[in-house]
């Protein structure tokens, strides 16, 4: 069949709608379909990009004007996914934030793995949730004035276990006592 070509992102019309509302916001272009912006003197950072192969949400998120962000609960899901292709402690922060906004573990991992066409097994990201060591606070963290400021890698993995407790999950081929 004929392959439809996909339209470019309106990069300028993205920076012009968050500049109208943060006026500090600076803009890193890294593709034609890849976007990231930085508010708050950097404190915050979004993300704006149109991946190759779209992929579905599970839940509705927010919509305005053109924009489209994924729901909290999928939000976990990507966070988890990207805690198993890199480790940096603010991935972990959010997955800790997001489980204390009442997000799912389970249904993020679930997420995770069709994100990952399903080459990350759950077993490989649970045990990459509870390895405290593959997420040690950077100094550098404190620039983003976090909400949980004396948060630890102890703390967020002590969370993960509750939400595993609380839901009850049986994470498979994980040994640790939770």
């Amino acid at each position: 069949g004929i392959r439809k070509e996909r339209p470019l992102l309106n990069l300028g019309g993205i920076i012009n709608e968050v500049k109208s509302v943060f006026s500090d916001a600076r803009e890193e272009i890294l593709g034609e379909d890849h976007l990231q912006m930085f508010i708050n003197e950097g404190s915050v950072k979004l993300s704006f990009f149109r991946p190759e192969n779209p992929v579905k949400a599970i839940h509705e998120g927010v919509v305005y004007k053109n924009l489209k962000t994924p729901s909290l609960q999928d939000l976990l899901g990507m966070k988890v996914y990207t805690v198993c292709v890199r480790s940096a402690f603010r991935d972990y922060y959010d997955i800790y934030s997001l489980l204390e906004e009442g997000c799912r573990l389970e249904e993020a991992v679930s997420y995770a793995g069709y994100l990952s066409r399903h080459s990350i097994k759950s077993k490989i990201m649970y045990m990459r949730l509870l390895t405290p060591s593959f997420y040690e606070k950077k100094e550098e963290f404190k620039r983003m004035h976090p909400k949980f400021e004396t948060l630890t890698s102890e703390d967020i993995c002590n969370r993960i276990k509750k939400a595993i407790k609380e839901e009850s999950l049986k994470p498979k081929g994980v040994s640790e006592q939770i």
